[in-house]
């Protein structure tokens, strides 16, 4: 499974799209709710599938395109594992599922509750953001080495 990744990133990159789109149609009623200091974002699931599938048409668009280059294999599974891992639990704590009080929507955070969750979050985008700079250092060894060749 992991040398298929490592072999085609884009295809599963693109079997993604359409998951991803249907838990947006069909899945989800609620209303992405974001709140940065004295703004306020309101996002609807659609518009949030349609951007997090962008996100990954691009990717798997980058990949299709060097496919022909020698990428390094643990690097582009490592970028492609951690992207879809990642962007599904940003998406599933954007959505509000409260993992610590088992419930769903709207719900009341303790401050030790909302600590965590912030922890998780930020953890998780941490690591999202190491995956997108270890995709660029890939695709920038990628071509360095088949320049030399």
């Amino acid at each position: 499974m992991l040398k298929r990744i490592a072999d085609k990133p884009y295809r599963f990159l693109f079997l993604l799209i359409p998951i991803i789109l249907l838990l947006a149609l069909l899945g989800i009623s609620n209303t992405i709710d974001i709140q940065i200091h004295d703004s306020y974002l309101v996002i609807e699931p659609l518009r949030f599938g349609l951007l997090l599938s962008a996100i990954l048409g691009c990717f798997g668009g980058l990949y299709w395109v060097v496919r022909k280059k020698k990428l390094t294999d643990w690097m582009t599974t490592a970028h492609v594992l951690g992207t879809s891992i990642g962007l599904l639990l940003i998406t599933g704590l954007c959505l509000k599922v409260d993992l610590l009080n088992k419930t769903s929507g709207i719900s009341f955070y303790n401050y030790e509750q909302y600590q965590a969750i912030l922890l998780i979050a930020y953890t998780v985008m941490f690591i999202w953001l190491f995956c997108q700079i270890l995709f660029l250092l890939n695709l920038t060894v990628g071509v360095i080495r088949n320049i030399k060749k």
